[in-house]
């Protein structure tokens, strides 16, 4: 049963996206980095590509423009929201907590937050961490979504009134509300705000400048389209509890390379934390983390090989060529690369 659900927090945490509309592009089976990236950018792809070979970064590129009235051109340099892979952060989060002895994912949340209902008392931290509490999907109220306002408290209290989807344990079910949760979690035990442990516990041993999160600025970040706003970058959108834990974060494709090499050494968790909650399985067997949203048309991709040691982030702003549907097949063309190298 422990690996099983060590399977699914794989599954549930690195392979789970959110996007309204995906466009495939389908590539000759041997196809090069080089002619990849040409046929995208003829597509008028807009965003940032990374390929690197273990620590070497073979190729970084912008494309495209970073601002609405395409002033702006992208570079290796633009900040992007990155929507889901922010999960991976909490998961890091909550695993250093266990490490510290400050909590034990297989315990029950309810032993370290009050006021938890009795239908939900006993969901333990680890199912939150594979999606299968129970949960719903999402707990905004409104038809605003990631842009609806919410305090901690009042995220707290819609999670706890929503009804379970099912018996805790009993399936999967992704659910963002889990993830928030964890972050009410972290901030409970650890007496930091989320952002503020995040960022002294794993974007800067991780050597994470140019990370963050909705509404704080950084040097050039990227705009793209939303239904609730029009045209606006994420600098300038409220960090809500409907997306703190479960979204939210912005970073460069430099940085989620790092973000890569740090999880690969021991830096941030020791080898027998990433047992403890799998990664040890996603470093060792390779990964793929996507994050987007249906109200937005940024997207954004981490692949990485193990065997290969190579990791793609791709990075995008606008829906003309979303990240997620090219950078599996970047990674392909790496392998293949690499192994001609040889």
């Amino acid at each position: 049963m422990f690996n099983k659900k060590r399977k699914l927090l794989i599954l549930a945490l690195l392979l789970a996206v959110v996007v309204s509309v995906t466009i495939i592009l389908v590539f000759p089976d041997q196809s090069t980095v080089d002619e990849i990236l040409d046929r995208v950018e003829r597509k008028n792809f807009s965003g940032v590509v990374l390929v690197a070979y273990g620590d070497e970064i073979s190729t970084e590129k912008g494309y495209g423009f970073a601002s609405c009235d395409e002033s702006v051109v992208n570079t290796t340099d633009t900040v992007y929201a990155i929507g889901s892979i922010t999960k991976m952060f909490t998961a890091v989060a909550v695993a250093q907590l266990e490490e510290r002895d400050m909590i034990n994912i297989d315990n029950p949340v309810s032993n370290y937050l009050e006021n938890m209902p009795e239908d939900k008392s006993s969901i333990t931290i680890r199912q939150l961490l594979d999606h299968t509490a129970g949960l719903e999907t999402y707990h905004e109220t409104g038809n605003q979504g990631d842009f609806e306002p919410m305090t901690r408290n009042q995220a707290f209290n819609e999670i706890m009134r929503n009804p379970l989807r099912y018996s805790p344990g009993d399936k999967f079910s992704y659910s963002n509300s889990g993830y928030t949760l964890l972050a009410v979690l972290i901030e409970t035990v650890s007496g930091m705000d989320y952002t503020n442990y995040v960022r002294d516990n794993i974007l800067v041993p991780a050597g994470m400048t140019s990370t963050g999160f909705w509404g704080e600025c950084f040097g050039q970040i990227a705009s793209t389209p939303n239904v609730v706003l029009g045209y606006s970058s994420p600098d300038s959108w409220e960090y809500s509890w409907v997306i703190v834990g479960n979204g939210g974060m912005v970073s460069t494709a430099a940085d989620l390379h790092r973000w890569v090499r740090a999880l690969k050494g021991n830096s941030l968790l020791t080898e027998t934390a990433k047992e403890r909650i799998g990664f040890d399985e996603i470093m060792n067997q390779g990964f793929g983390s996507s994050g987007g949203s249906s109200q937005h048309e940024f997207n954004a991709t981490i692949e990485y090989n193990a065997k290969y040691d190579i990791t793609v982030v791709v990075l995008s702003n606008r829906s003309t060529v979303p990240a997620e549907s090219f950078g599996i097949d970047l990674l392909r063309a790496a392998i293949r690369e690499k192994k001609l190298n040889k």
